[in-house]
């Protein structure tokens, strides 16, 4: 089934311009890191980025549905080129000498037009497909974006250590130029070029959107099961490679990113069938992706079983398999679920919560492994969760797993098949 071209453009250059401020993020903390050789830097860019997403939704939770949307992608894709074009002649500018304080700001503004983007575009899709390509489009959207945040480390480091900063930014400014280039291109359907009409109560502060997604049964255990989803992303992204660097080496990590590679590439194709083959079905396949990750992560907890290599190599392919259905199976129940006309207002709480996930489990994840879970350990001897390095880390994998074992036992119930949309 041959989704619209207006969608295509729009979502390749969504996509291409996500991917270049990804790897131009981390290419910039990794950067910093080499030049003070300190992690410090790097963290703060971290953090920095993860607070301006956050910074731009109060407004677009108020006024997003009062403007054209098309309008909205441009400002944004505007803002963000001149972001990276601030930062390239800051450095041609300053060099190794740029203002640490310059740079997180400009970061900040670069974040706030990301958050924009995916806002504007996520909100926009129902307006561009038919009802019944609803759902291979939301995993398309989802998939590939999570396809990002998965290989944007790789790539920021491998362009920096090739290319320089310079490329790096170039690379960016040209992912903003072709994704401008999509927006204006081919004409627009009116109800997505213009702003959408509102029912009463449509337009909320994060603060009352989020109040009346948790007073939505399915829309508030949807909230809480994403938001612990995301958190279990990051703790991954942040402890396993950390872990398996430092118990298992360089070269087991570089065959785990392979076959992590694979598993999600499976994943793309699990998809695809899961959507011809059991369409309406996407409460069940969130649900049993949810489980599947908390069993593995959880599975995290006994390093003893690294040593049992085609193991170890399974539970990362099934892991990294689940995420492209989670992922698309997510994005449709909430585009399924929740009225257009409150889409903007309810979209906004639902990232405000996803990224403060990420930000809280970025911010407090290694503080937690390095201050409390190692001296902890360090007074154990359970010889089933193994020892030497890399323990510490590897117990804090299993630990979010049986977090997200715990919420998806209390809230799982609450799904079932059935079409329900908020009233």
């Amino acid at each position: 089934m041959r989704l619209s071209s207006q969608f295509q453009r729009l979502w390749l250059g969504q996509w291409l311009s996500n991917l270049g401020s990804q790897i131009s993020f981390y290419g910039l903390g990794l950067w910093l890191f080499t030049r003070a050789d300190q992690f410090g830097p790097y963290a703060a860019v971290a953090l920095v980025v993860q607070f301006g997403r956050l910074m731009a939704l109060p407004v677009l939770s108020r006024r997003l549905h009062h403007w054209p949307r098309r309008r909205v992608m441009g400002a944004a894709y505007v803002l963000g080129g001149g972001v990276t074009a601030a930062v390239a002649v800051s450095l041609w500018r300053y060099g190794s000498a740029l203002p640490f304080p310059l740079l997180l700001v400009l970061l900040a503004a670069g974040a706030m037009a990301e958050s924009t983007l995916v806002l504007s575009f996520s909100t926009l899709i129902p307006q561009l497909v038919r009802e019944d390509q609803l759902g291979l489009a939301n995993g398309l959207f989802a998939t590939t974006d999570g396809l990002v945040y998965l290989v944007a480390p790789y790539l920021g480091a491998l362009c920096v250590a090739r290319l320089g900063m310079a490329g790096v930014l170039s690379l960016d400014l040209l992912s903003f130029g072709v994704a401008f280039l999509c927006l204006g291109l081919g004409s627009w359907p009116r109800s997505a070029a213009s702003p959408l009409r509102l029912d009463k109560g449509a337009s909320s502060g994060l603060m009352a959107a989020s109040l009346s997604l948790l007073q939505q049964s399915r829309l508030g255990g949807l909230l809480l099961l994403g938001t612990v989803l995301m958190a279990g992303f990051a703790a991954a992204e942040l402890l396993f490679p950390a872990w398996v660097l430092a118990a298992l080496g360089v070269d087991r990590l570089t065959a785990a990113l392979v076959v992590s590679g694979g598993g999600y590439g499976l994943g793309l194709l699990l998809w695809q069938w899961l959507w011809a083959q059991r369409p309406g079905q996407w409460p069940r396949v969130f649900v049993a992706g949810l489980l599947v990750q908390g069993l593995v992560l959880t599975g995290a907890l006994f390093q003893s079983a690294q040593a049992t290599v085609w193991l170890w190599f399974f539970g990362v392919a099934v892991f990294n398999c689940s995420v492209p259905p989670v992922l698309a199976a997510q994005q449709s129940l909430w585009h399924r679920w929740i009225p257009q006309d409150r889409q903007p207002a309810l979209f906004a709480a639902r990232y405000a919560w996803d990224w403060t996930a990420r930000l809280l489990t970025v911010a407090l994840g290694g503080l937690l492994v390095d201050r409390w879970l190692a001296p902890v350990l360090a007074q154990l001897d359970w010889s089933l969760l193994g020892s030497g390095p890399g323990r510490a880390l590897a117990v804090g994998l299993g630990i979010v797993g049986l977090v997200q074992l715990l919420v998806f036992l209390a809230l799982a119930p609450g799904f079932s098949s059935r079409n329900e949309k908020l009233t």
